[in-house]
């Protein structure tokens, strides 16, 4: 007997069916342009219920950002047309919550006659780094007007804070 618990499908809160809260997985089949695969996680990043299956690749397009729409499907088709991986970062916009930053990875999947069949990926929410990234440059900002009202004191001369 192994040492792993016994663990239905019905029961979420396993420790192998909890997996990472930030990290989702999906497949794209080609041939139907529509989602094959999305993890729970997945479906749940883009504010669908997994309980109610594979969302339709419209309705989570609905779901990006207005202004990212036309670029996340130039990507798609993209890599696609030339069969090759891609990645591609855009914001998801939720009914009834806040936007989220997307990074999403996907790699081009063959036919043993060498055809594209599906591209599978993974979607990982980098909303919290983003900001991170956004409350740093924004001191950097602050640090370098500072430079420019007191020039006797350059920031590299100062006491670092790091």
């Amino acid at each position: 007997m192994s040492g792993q618990p016994n663990c239905g499908e019905a029961k979420p809160t396993c420790p192998r069916r909890r997996g990472s809260r930030r990290l989702a997985v999906f497949a794209l089949n080609i041939a139907t342009r529509e989602l094959s695969h999305s993890s729970d996680q997945h479906s749940r990043l883009f504010g669908f219920d997994p309980e109610r299956g594979v969302p339709p690749l419209e309705e989570l397009l609905k779901r990006v950002h207005p202004e990212d729409r036309a670029r996340w499907t130039e990507t798609l088709e993209n890599g696609i047309g030339e069969a090759a991986s891609f990645e591609m970062e855009y914001r998801v916009t939720l009914p009834q919550g806040p936007l989220k930053r997307i990074r999403a990875i996907a790699h081009p999947v063959f036919t043993a006659y060498g055809e594209l069949e599906e591209f599978v990926g993974t979607v990982v929410d980098v909303t919290e780094r983003k900001r991170a990234e956004e409350e740093r440059q924004a001191q950097l900002w602050f640090l370098e007007s500072m430079d420019r009202i007191d020039p006797r004191h350059p920031r590299d001369q100062r006491p670092s804070t790091r």
